[in-house]
């Protein structure tokens, strides 16, 4: 009796362990094929903030894996990279110009955005896409700028995000008070600080052109060295009406004459 006793708490381990097996089995069947799917997910999130260039249609394929399902599926700290992947989308709807593209992508992001931040309410990238979001659809306004002021607050030195931020804030500076102007332009001269230089050189080439003025002034109390590397990259740009302060543009060179054979 004793030892068929134990080969019955014997036989009721093992079944414990096949049934523990089993459900463990289960699980990851159930469970990695999300795991890989939000693998994917954050990796071409890491590589569009690191501006890859992507086909439209892979990132399609990639957002799709998305809309299938609930975004509450997804653990708070890949809402955010989805919203990265459907920032690009939306910015690409909006260089084709197709009005019902622009619509659709718009919509989805606003749509992850407002879930990611019901999560991650203290993401300063998140706040920024709902500035630009806001402000795409309806302009400038004061409701929107608090969003902004939240991005500035939530995230103030970090790099990616400091260069999307000073690309928008920049390009609405006409439109921001007098707070939100100096935060700005103190990002700015910060990207250049911080050697983002090529970045730097591309904003002031692009959306703060016009204000170059007001900004390159603001570079004076940095290394020359810094300054010197910014200035060369942005005098290749031609845009040396404008100077950084303390560095004068390369000369121009003068093409001497051709002359003829055996002058």
């Amino acid at each position: 009796m004793e030892i068929a006793g134990v080969a019955t708490k014997g036989d009721i381990a093992r079944l414990i362990l096949a049934i523990a097996g089993a459900v463990a089995m289960a699980w990851a069947v159930a469970v990695f094929p999300a795991f890989r799917s939000e693998n994917i997910i954050v990796e071409v999130a890491r590589a569009v903030m690191a501006g890859d260039v992507f086909k439209s249609e892979a990132l399609a394929a990639i957002d799709a894996q998305t809309e299938t399902k609930s975004g509450s599926t997804f653990r708070s700290s890949v809402l955010g990279k989805v919203a990265v992947i459907r920032l690009r989308r939306a910015e690409d709807a909006v260089r084709s110009g197709d009005p019902k593209r622009i619509d659709q992508s718009i919509e989805s992001l606003a749509n992850i955005v407002d879930e990611s931040l019901l999560s991650s309410p203290s993401d300063p990238f998140l706040w920024l896409v709902r500035y630009w979001l806001d402000s795409f659809s309806n302009g400038v306004r004061q409701q929107n700028l608090r969003f902004l002021r939240m991005s500035f607050d939530r995230g103030p030195y970090e790099g990616w995000i400091a260069i999307r931020r000073s690309r928008v804030a920049l390009a609405d500076f006409s439109a921001l008070p007098n707070d939100l102007a100096e935060l700005a332009i103190s990002e700015f001269v910060g990207l250049v600080r911080w050697g983002l230089l090529p970045e730097a050189a591309e904003i002031a080439a692009g959306p703060a052109k016009s204000i170059r003025g007001t900004l390159f002034p603001r570079l004076k109390d940095l290394k020359y060295e810094q300054r010197r590397a910014f200035a060369s990259l942005v005098y290749q740009r031609e845009l040396d009406d404008v100077l950084v302060p303390g560095i004068n543009p390369p000369p121009v060179k003068i093409p001497l004459p051709v002359l003829p054979p055996g002058f």
